[in-house]
C-alpha cells in the first residue's frame, strides 16, 4: 500500500469520525431540546395556575373590601 493510499484512507477515516461526532452531538442537542420543551410546558402550566390563584385572590380581596 502506497503513501497516497494511506493518506486517502486516513481522510476517509477522519470524515467518518467527524460524521459520528456530529451525529452524536445532534442527538444530544435533540434530547436537550426535548427536555427543555417539557420544562417550558410545565412552567407555562405553573404560570397559568399562578395567574388563576392571583386573580382569585384579587376577587376575594375586592369582595372583602367592598
Amino acid at each position: 500500500m502506497g503513501y497516497q493510499s494511506r493518506v486517502e484512507i486516513n481522510k476517509v477515516f477522519d470524515r467518518k469520525i467527524l460524521a459520528l461526532v456530529s451525529h452524536r452531538g445532534r442527538k444530544a442537542l435533540e434530547s436537550r431540546s426535548l427536555a427543555d420543551d417539557e420544562k417550558i410546558d410545565a412552567l407555562e402550566s405553573q404560570l397559568k395556575e399562578a395567574k388563576f390563584i392571583a386573580e382569585d385572590a384579587d376577587h376575594k380581596y375586592d369582595e372583602v373590601n367592598a
